[in-house]
């Protein structure tokens, strides 16, 4: 088990590395730069307004399919077609609540018709992320992890011979890179079905609300940690574009120092995968469990410190190698949004430790919390300082839940840190700025 766990594992994460960094700085940055300056602000902004509501999209259904399929197998048929039918309902609530919301929010006529198709974009990836469920639980897992960066490769393909080919983008528009993924997503949902369609039967439809609150019972505190916490890392972008005149210009310039930190935030995220069974299976093991803390947050912090000290010192030059309206202005924001990834990959240590517990009562007010305060300082700094206020909001907020992760966790698991260590983290980060200055 252990043997076929670390395979997979590193198979995931290879071909993660190998595609979705070269679809983020090969495809996406080249749609960026093709694009008029705004259209891919605007893009930004709607994006993170859909994705604020992918809570009811989902609802909890993934984490409970997959754990459910996982242990009982035989079953899968049975309920498919209950989950399926359960799915669609809340795509079509998800649907209705962001035209909604973008109503609310002041979007009319171009910029509407665009948040419904991303609306629809949102809603096919949480379907294949629904279809994908139940493929991991039946245990085929590097099927799994190839169908993970299938949407990934059919855009490669498809913008790439938009991008690249005999027209070198003349003529692209925003619409049909949002087309495009709509077709890419479908074309990785048309791949899930092959490998289910032989192991499901779907006799009859059912609607069943006592799935929806078993599902909600089991799911809920879960699925509120990550509303919130999504809430408070997509907001700024909606709330660039709304509040100032020229908001869709510098959402552009956001998003363009916005997409290394997500791509940074990729070696979190397989950071945390690793890491959630892990501290789940030592948490009754007290020695054990702060040595696997201890060692991976002193990893993990010195990645973060080293890379966001290497992006600070040349924030202007990566930002005007990337992109063609890069300048210093957007340097500036690149770098801070980089200090803040340090907060973050605590966060992935801390609030990873936190969920292995299942005791999210705590953290899930630090997250409301956050919220609120990163909804101030936007509100304050955005006006004044446009693209880099929210920056600077983001660097703040991050901060202060890694702050209050830390000492959450410090509680719950009875982690000690002697001076030492207290010491040697900013010395290794003072080191580090100096060293790539």
């Amino acid at each position: 088990m252990q043997r076929e766990f670390l395979i997979n594992l590193l198979f995931l994460i290879f071909i993660n590395l190998l595609i979705k960094p070269f679809y983020l700085f090969g495809i996406e940055r080249s749609v960026q730069n093709t694009l008029s300056g705004g259209d891919y602000g605007l893009y930004f902004a709607l994006f993170n307004l859909t994705f604020l509501f992918q809570i009811v999209n989902d609802l909890g259904i993934q984490y409970f399919n997959n754990q459910h399929v996982a242990k009982y197998r035989h079953l899968l048929s049975k309920y498919f077609a209950d989950m399926l039918l359960l799915k669609l309902v809340l795509c079509l609530v998800f649907f209705l609540i962001v035209l909604v919301a973008g109503a609310a929010a002041g979007y009319h006529g171009f910029g509407y018709g665009l948040l419904a198709l991303i609306a629809v974009n949102q809603m096919l990836n949480s379907f294949l992320q629904f279809l994908r469920s139940n493929i991991s639980g039946l245990g085929l897992y590097r099927i799994d992890s190839l169908i993970s960066v299938a949407d990934k490769l059919a855009l490669i393909v498809l913008l790439g011979i938009m991008l690249y080919g005999p027209t070198h983008g003349q003529g692209f528009t925003i619409t049909r890179f949002v087309l495009m993924q709509t077709l890419s997503w479908s074309i990785a949902i048309g791949f899930c079905w092959l490998v289910l369609r032989d192991r499901i039967q779907i006799k009859r439809f059912r609607f069943k609300p006592a799935l929806l609150v078993l599902i909600l019972k089991q799911s809920y505190p879960f699925a509120l940690a990550v509303f919130l916490m999504s809430a408070y890392n997509r907001l700024d972008g909606v709330m660039i574009e709304r509040m100032l005149s020229d908001g869709k210009y510098q959402a552009d310039i956001y998003a363009s120092a916005y997409r290394l930190l997500e791509a940074s935030n990729m070696i979190g995220f397989l950071f945390t995968g690793l890491l959630l069974p892990m501290f789940a299976q030592l948490y009754r093991d007290s020695e054990g469990l702060r040595q696997l803390v201890n060692f991976s947050f002193q990893l993990i912090f010195s990645v973060s410190v080293a890379l966001a000290a290497s992006v600070w010192c040349y924030r202007t030059e990566i930002m005007e190698a990337l992109y063609h309206r890069g300048s210093m202005y957007s340097g500036d924001i690149l770098g801070l949004l980089m200090w803040s990834f340090i907060a973050t990959c605590g966060g992935y240590v801390f609030g990873t430790l936190i969920t292995a517990s299942g005791r999210l009562g705590a953290i899930n007010k630090v997250y409301a919390a956050s919220l609120v305060l990163n909804i101030v300082l936007n509100i304050l700094l955005i006006p004044t300082y446009k693209a880099l206020g929210a920056a600077w909001a983001m660097l703040i907020t991050q901060a202060a839940v890694f702050g209050a992760q830390l000492i959450i966790a410090t509680r719950q698991a009875a982690l000690q840190w002697p001076l030492s260590a207290w010491l040697r983290l900013p010395a290794f980060a003072g080191f580090s700025v100096v060293v790539s200055s």
